[in-house]
Protein backbone atom coordinates (compact mmCIF):
# COMPACT_ATOMS: atom_id res chain seq x y z
CA UNK A 1 0.00 0.00 0.00
CA UNK A 2 1.33 3.40 -1.22
CA UNK A 3 2.40 5.69 2.22
CA UNK A 4 1.61 9.44 2.20
CA UNK A 5 5.31 10.41 2.62
CA UNK A 6 7.62 13.62 3.02
CA UNK A 7 10.11 13.73 0.18
CA UNK A 8 12.82 15.48 2.05
CA UNK A 9 13.68 16.61 5.29
CA UNK A 10 11.20 15.98 7.22
CA UNK A 11 10.91 12.28 7.44
CA UNK A 12 13.54 9.58 8.63
CA UNK A 13 12.09 6.90 6.48
CA UNK A 14 10.10 7.16 3.86
CA UNK A 15 6.46 6.39 4.66
CA UNK A 16 6.83 9.00 7.82
CA UNK A 17 5.17 12.25 8.67
CA UNK A 18 7.71 12.44 11.53
CA UNK A 19 10.09 15.38 11.00
CA UNK A 20 13.73 14.79 11.64
CA UNK A 21 14.60 18.77 11.27
CA UNK A 22 11.55 20.30 10.57
CA UNK A 23 10.90 24.41 10.06
CA UNK A 24 8.78 25.09 13.16
CA UNK A 25 7.88 22.00 15.70
CA UNK A 26 5.75 22.44 18.33
CA UNK A 27 4.44 19.68 20.70
CA UNK A 28 0.93 18.55 21.69
CA UNK A 29 -0.39 17.30 24.88
CA UNK A 30 0.98 14.03 25.97
CA UNK A 31 4.12 14.51 23.65
CA UNK A 32 6.89 12.52 25.33
CA UNK A 33 9.83 14.96 23.06
CA UNK A 34 11.76 14.20 19.92
CA UNK A 35 10.92 10.62 19.96
CA UNK A 36 7.13 11.28 20.18
CA UNK A 37 4.50 12.29 17.32
CA UNK A 38 6.06 15.75 15.90
CA UNK A 39 3.99 18.71 14.22
CA UNK A 40 5.02 21.21 11.50
CA UNK A 41 2.88 23.90 11.52
CA UNK A 42 3.49 27.64 10.20
CA UNK A 43 1.26 28.81 12.65
CA UNK A 44 -1.61 27.47 15.14
CA UNK A 45 -4.40 28.38 13.48
CA UNK A 46 -8.17 28.33 14.36
CA UNK A 47 -10.99 27.38 11.75
CA UNK A 48 -13.96 29.49 11.30
CA UNK A 49 -15.30 27.07 9.51
CA UNK A 50 -15.92 26.17 6.68
CA UNK A 51 -14.02 22.98 7.08
CA UNK A 52 -13.70 19.55 5.30
CA UNK A 53 -11.65 16.17 5.65
CA UNK A 54 -11.19 12.58 4.25
CA UNK A 55 -8.97 9.37 5.33
CA UNK A 56 -6.76 8.10 3.18
CA UNK A 57 -6.42 4.35 2.81
CA UNK A 58 -3.41 4.35 5.37
CA UNK A 59 -4.72 5.92 7.88
CA UNK A 60 -3.86 9.78 6.80
CA UNK A 61 -6.17 12.51 7.68
CA UNK A 62 -6.58 15.54 5.23
CA UNK A 63 -8.79 18.37 6.13
CA UNK A 64 -8.97 21.80 4.42
CA UNK A 65 -10.59 24.61 6.57
CA UNK A 66 -10.74 28.25 6.67
CA UNK A 67 -8.68 30.69 9.05
CA UNK A 68 -9.59 33.69 7.77
CA UNK A 69 -12.07 35.00 5.20
CA UNK A 70 -9.54 34.86 2.48
CA UNK A 71 -7.33 32.28 4.44
CA UNK A 72 -7.30 28.69 4.14
CA UNK A 73 -5.09 26.29 5.33
CA UNK A 74 -4.72 22.36 4.34
CA UNK A 75 -3.65 19.88 7.19
CA UNK A 76 -2.45 16.17 7.46
CA UNK A 77 -2.67 14.20 10.91
CA UNK A 78 -1.10 10.83 10.52
CA UNK A 79 -2.36 7.63 12.57
CA UNK A 80 0.68 7.78 15.04
CA UNK A 81 -0.13 11.71 15.40
CA UNK A 82 2.40 13.33 13.23
CA UNK A 83 1.22 16.06 11.13
CA UNK A 84 1.51 18.75 8.21
CA UNK A 85 -0.45 22.14 8.63
CA UNK A 86 -0.02 24.62 5.63
CA UNK A 87 -1.40 27.74 3.31
CA UNK A 88 -3.78 26.15 0.93
CA UNK A 89 -3.90 28.71 -2.19
CA UNK A 90 -7.85 28.90 -3.03
CA UNK A 91 -10.09 30.81 -5.80
CA UNK A 92 -11.10 33.22 -3.64
CA UNK A 93 -14.29 34.24 -6.20
CA UNK A 94 -16.03 31.10 -5.21
CA UNK A 95 -17.89 29.69 -2.81
CA UNK A 96 -16.32 28.67 0.69
CA UNK A 97 -18.39 25.46 0.30
CA UNK A 98 -16.66 24.27 -3.12
CA UNK A 99 -13.51 23.90 -1.08
CA UNK A 100 -12.46 20.12 0.26
CA UNK A 101 -9.76 17.58 -0.32
CA UNK A 102 -10.58 14.87 -2.60
CA UNK A 103 -7.61 12.01 -1.46
CA UNK A 104 -4.87 10.93 -2.98
CA UNK A 105 -3.32 9.10 -6.02
CA UNK A 106 0.42 8.16 -6.47
CA UNK A 107 0.89 10.27 -9.46
CA UNK A 108 4.56 8.64 -10.88
CA UNK A 109 4.37 5.39 -8.96
CA UNK A 110 6.86 6.58 -6.14
CA UNK A 111 5.37 5.38 -3.41
CA UNK A 112 4.34 8.96 -1.88
CA UNK A 113 0.66 9.93 -3.29
CA UNK A 114 0.32 13.18 -4.18
CA UNK A 115 -3.02 14.96 -2.82
CA UNK A 116 -5.62 16.37 -4.85
CA UNK A 117 -7.65 19.11 -3.30
CA UNK A 118 -10.94 21.02 -5.18
CA UNK A 119 -9.92 24.43 -4.58
CA UNK A 120 -12.53 26.60 -6.32
CA UNK A 121 -15.72 26.29 -8.73
CA UNK A 122 -19.32 26.07 -9.40
CA UNK A 123 -21.69 23.69 -9.71
CA UNK A 124 -20.49 22.21 -13.24
CA UNK A 125 -17.02 22.96 -12.80
CA UNK A 126 -14.66 22.24 -9.97
CA UNK A 127 -11.03 23.60 -9.54
CA UNK A 128 -8.31 20.83 -8.80
CA UNK A 129 -4.52 21.44 -7.17
CA UNK A 130 -2.48 19.03 -6.30
CA UNK A 131 -0.05 18.80 -3.33
CA UNK A 132 2.87 17.06 -2.44
CA UNK A 133 4.95 17.41 1.21
CA UNK A 134 8.39 18.81 0.86
CA UNK A 135 10.72 19.91 3.91
CA UNK A 136 7.50 19.53 6.07
CA UNK A 137 5.32 21.46 3.58
CA UNK A 138 2.49 21.18 1.62
CA UNK A 139 3.81 22.20 -1.89
CA UNK A 140 1.49 22.72 -4.69
CA UNK A 141 2.46 21.14 -7.95
CA UNK A 142 3.46 24.32 -10.26
CA UNK A 143 4.06 24.81 -14.06
CA UNK A 144 7.15 27.30 -14.52
CA UNK A 145 6.96 28.01 -11.22
CA UNK A 146 3.33 29.37 -10.88
CA UNK A 147 1.17 27.02 -8.91
CA UNK A 148 -1.34 25.64 -11.24
CA UNK A 149 -5.10 24.09 -10.67
CA UNK A 150 -7.12 22.51 -13.60
CA UNK A 151 -10.42 22.57 -14.49
CA UNK A 152 -12.68 19.55 -14.50
CA UNK A 153 -15.68 18.84 -15.39
CA UNK A 154 -17.60 21.01 -17.33
CA UNK A 155 -21.18 21.96 -18.95
CA UNK A 156 -23.06 21.21 -21.66
CA UNK A 157 -21.17 23.72 -23.64
CA UNK A 158 -17.58 22.66 -22.16
CA UNK A 159 -15.17 19.75 -21.38
CA UNK A 160 -12.79 19.69 -18.92
CA UNK A 161 -10.77 16.78 -17.64
CA UNK A 162 -7.36 16.08 -16.29
CA UNK A 163 -6.12 12.30 -16.65
CA UNK A 164 -3.15 10.76 -14.72
CA UNK A 165 -0.86 8.99 -17.21
CA UNK A 166 1.97 6.50 -17.87
CA UNK A 167 4.14 8.30 -20.31
CA UNK A 168 6.26 5.67 -20.72
CA UNK A 169 4.21 3.12 -20.85
CA UNK A 170 6.01 1.21 -18.40
CA UNK A 171 3.60 1.22 -15.48
CA UNK A 172 4.99 4.17 -13.46
CA UNK A 173 3.05 6.80 -14.27
CA UNK A 174 4.52 10.07 -14.21
CA UNK A 175 2.61 12.49 -15.94
CA UNK A 176 -0.86 14.77 -16.13
CA UNK A 177 -2.89 15.29 -19.49
CA UNK A 178 -4.89 18.53 -19.19
CA UNK A 179 -8.26 19.26 -21.50
CA UNK A 180 -9.99 22.07 -22.18
CA UNK A 181 -12.73 21.42 -25.08
CA UNK A 182 -15.67 23.68 -26.33
CA UNK A 183 -18.69 22.50 -28.45
CA UNK A 184 -19.00 24.35 -31.72
CA UNK A 185 -22.81 24.52 -32.34
CA UNK A 186 -22.17 25.57 -35.43
CA UNK A 187 -20.48 21.92 -36.28
CA UNK A 188 -23.13 19.76 -36.05
CA UNK A 189 -21.89 19.77 -31.89
CA UNK A 190 -17.75 18.81 -32.98
CA UNK A 191 -16.08 19.42 -29.57
CA UNK A 192 -12.37 21.16 -30.36
CA UNK A 193 -10.31 19.95 -27.35
CA UNK A 194 -7.13 21.31 -26.06
CA UNK A 195 -4.92 18.65 -24.76
CA UNK A 196 -1.43 19.25 -22.75
CA UNK A 197 0.44 16.65 -21.09
CA UNK A 198 2.80 17.44 -18.58
CA UNK A 199 5.47 15.31 -16.64
CA UNK A 200 5.54 15.04 -12.75
CA UNK A 201 9.28 16.46 -11.84
CA UNK A 202 9.60 17.09 -8.19
CA UNK A 203 6.58 20.02 -7.31
CA UNK A 204 7.13 20.96 -11.64
CA UNK A 205 4.61 19.79 -14.60
CA UNK A 206 6.74 20.07 -17.36
CA UNK A 207 4.79 20.20 -20.57
CA UNK A 208 6.12 17.60 -22.86
CA UNK A 209 3.47 18.31 -25.02
CA UNK A 210 0.06 20.22 -26.63
CA UNK A 211 -2.22 19.43 -29.11
CA UNK A 212 -5.51 20.09 -30.33
CA UNK A 213 -8.30 17.37 -31.65
CA UNK A 214 -11.67 17.57 -32.95
CA UNK A 215 -14.56 14.98 -31.73
CA UNK A 216 -17.69 14.21 -31.03
CA UNK A 217 -19.62 14.95 -28.04
CA UNK A 218 -19.71 11.07 -26.98
CA UNK A 219 -16.05 10.75 -27.05
CA UNK A 220 -15.53 13.95 -25.53
CA UNK A 221 -17.44 12.63 -22.58
CA UNK A 222 -14.95 10.14 -22.20
CA UNK A 223 -12.14 13.07 -21.27
CA UNK A 224 -14.43 15.29 -19.01
CA UNK A 225 -13.64 14.86 -15.59
CA UNK A 226 -11.13 13.82 -12.86
CA UNK A 227 -9.46 10.13 -13.87
CA UNK A 228 -6.70 9.46 -11.55
CA UNK A 229 -7.35 6.01 -9.92
CA UNK A 230 -10.25 6.17 -8.28
CA UNK A 231 -10.87 9.97 -7.28
CA UNK A 232 -13.55 12.20 -8.46
CA UNK A 233 -14.19 15.67 -7.66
Amino acid sequence: MAVLAVTTGCASERGSLVPAEPRDTTTGPGDDGPSGPRTCADEPATSIGPQAAVTLADGTTVTTYRVAPERWRIALATADGASIDDELLVDLGSSPDTIRPLGAHDIDSNGSPELFTVVGGDDATALVAVHTTVDCALMTLTVAGSPLSFPVGGDASSVFGVECADLDADGTGNGLVARIGLVDPGDEGVVSIDEVTYRLEGVDLVEVDARSVATTPQAAEARRGLRCGELRP
